[in-house]
């Protein structure tokens, strides 16, 4: 489901809910050739869960714009909220010959926030992202002889300068 929503001229949010039964539909056997004088096969039960699918996810945003002006531009606020449900990594086979059993990946939020001003001729901005500094085990990686794991960045700070030359902000 995706809602967005401005009950005023300042505010905007937008949401999205996602639900997935991820799984296979029905059994079925893979074959893989040239793999000795037989070949090789492995059977995939239906029921199993699809790899990277959370049965949830979901995100907020929410801006916020300013009526008056700070330095003839238009302060604004924003916030973004991140849901992503457990999943796992694999469906228990390999493209490779190194084999690794199917791992679980817990579920993860991440809450980023960021306040600025925006004018014909430039933007400036703060943020902060991933303010709680969760530490998200995004996906492991079996492709090679080990295993890795990719995570998201820490908590980050930053600063945002733009300056607009010649044709004025196209982006409003």
């Amino acid at each position: 489901a995706w809602l967005a929503w401005a009950p005023t001229e300042a505010i905007d949010i937008k949401a999205t809910l996602g639900w997935n039964k991820s799984e296979i539909s029905e059994t079925f056997t893979l074959s893989s050739k040239g793999q000795g004088a037989a070949g090789a096969e492995t059977v995939i039960l239906k029921g199993t869960v699809l790899p990277l699918m959370p049965d949830w996810k979901a995100s907020v945003n929410f801006t916020y714009t300013f009526a008056s002006e700070l330095f003839s531009a238009t302060p604004w606020a924003y916030v973004s909220y991140v849901y992503w449900g457990e999943s796992v990594n694999s469906l228990g086979i390999e493209s490779s010959s190194f084999s690794f059993p199917v791992r679980k990946q817990p579920d993860w939020q991440t809450l980023d926030l960021s306040v600025g001003l925006d004018s014909d001729t430039w933007s400036a901005s703060f943020y902060i992202d991933n303010v709680f500094n969760e530490y998200a085990q995004q996906f492991f990686n079996n492709r090679w002889a080990q295993q890795r794991l990719s995570v998201n960045a820490p908590r980050t700070f930053g600063i945002d300068f733009r300056k607009y030359f010649g044709i004025a902000n196209l982006a409003k």
